[in-house]
């Protein structure tokens, strides 16, 4: 339910976060790098397009030290990861 809320919200917003990303899959997980983060952001959640054109979105919270993520793929395959913070959701 938490998820949906968050897909929502992401769904009728229309500014995103201006961090570039790239990402990488290793051993069934998805690996979301930062080129920078958001010192005043709390949390982080990513809006994944699946390969079916559904899309999930993901709450990440806080990055680590080198600015990556790490999510179980438990979803399958996908074609696109947008990242926003909890401050391009207020």
């Amino acid at each position: 339910m938490k998820y949906l809320f968050v897909l929502l919200f992401i769904q009728f917003i229309s500014c995103s976060s201006s961090n570039e990303i790239s990402w990488t899959e290793e051993n069934d997980y998805v690996i979301v790098q930062l080129s920078e983060v958001n010192p005043q952001a709390e949390t982080y959640y990513a809006e994944i397009t699946l390969e079916s054109g559904r899309r999930i979105a993901v709450e990440l919270g806080l990055p680590d030290k080198e600015m990556k993520f790490r999510v179980k793929n438990n979803f399958g395959g996908f074609t696109a990861i947008k990242l926003y913070t909890n401050l391009d959701l207020e």
